[in-house]
């Protein structure tokens, strides 16, 4: 289990309290749901930050992206699937992150 006062249980409920902005009923079934919700999430936010290197900020912008996007706010609503879809959100996020600031073409873009 994760303490509230831990970063993965923190970016958990930053994702809910980002889910909630679009859908405020999100979760707000049954006791307990939410909490277990959270912990959840913290494991897989956990993944992420061990296993596949992604820095908390990092991961804090992508949620944000993820639930401004009025594609992706209906498509991420966990952890789970914020981790699935990390790459391509990351990717769409920063949609000039690849492109060279002098408006030239870099090699590797060329098609032949």
């Amino acid at each position: 289990m994760f303490s509230p006062s831990s970063l993965e249980y923190s970016l958990s409920k930053f994702l809910l309290t980002e889910i909630r902005k679009n859908d405020e009923n999100f979760l707000a079934g049954s006791p307990g749901v939410e909490e277990s919700a959270i912990q959840r999430w913290a494991f897989d936010i956990d993944r992420m930050i061990r296993l596949d290197n992604r820095p908390p900020e990092e991961i804090r912008e992508v949620i944000v992206f993820a639930q401004r996007s009025s594609f992706w706010r209906s498509n991420i609503l966990s952890a789970k699937k914020l981790r699935e879809k990390y790459t391509t959100l990351l990717l769409q996020s920063k949609p000039n992150r690849l492109k060279p600031s002098n408006g030239k073409v870099h090699p590797c873009e060329i098609v032949i």
